[in-house]
């Protein structure tokens, strides 16, 4: 199996990226980035696709990981928007690992270590009038969607 492709998507409005790796065998693995628009144009440099993927297998993730790092190590590789762009990949690599065996990627990285895992929901703010009463009526839809657990970005101005 080798990789054939890397693609990155930006989402917005939130500049989130998707990153799809395709391999030869057709087995697609998507991974996520965060870190500002510009990640999105990393994920598909030629630095990281020609030099570190395309040909290679894609099983080897620590591999590829260290050949990823290796091959932005003028970039600043170890901060901001190089890291999130690599870690992107890294999981479409884990994705494409976990397809070709058929198992999930859980199982590969060691196995379960909960059976559940407690959520919270981002209410951001309230209303445009930002102030504790909205901050209540956007709790109380929150709780009624099921969430047991929130948070606010509560700007003091």
């Amino acid at each position: 199996m080798k990789i054939v492709d890397v693609g990155a998507v930006l989402l917005q409005p939130m500049p989130w990226v998707l990153v799809k790796v395709r391999t030869d065998e057709g087995i697609t693995g998507i991974g996520e980035a965060y870190h500002g628009a510009g990640v999105h144009h990393i994920a598909v440099d030629e630095r990281l696709t020609q030099r570190a993927l395309i040909g290679q297998d894609p099983r080897n993730v620590d591999k590829l990981f260290r050949d990823m790092k290796s091959s932005m190590s003028a970039s600043g590789y170890y901060q901001g928007a190089v890291m999130s762009a690599i870690s992107g990949i890294e999981m479409a690599l884990w994705d494409i690992a976990g397809q070709a065996i058929g198992v999930p990627i859980w199982q590969l990285l060691g196995g379960a270590y909960r059976d559940s895992i407690r959520v919270y929901n981002d209410c951001h703010a309230g209303d445009e009038d930002d102030n504790p009463e909205s901050w209540v009526a956007k709790a109380k839809e929150v709780e009624a969607r099921g969430f047991d657990a929130i948070k606010f970005d509560i700007d003091p101005r």
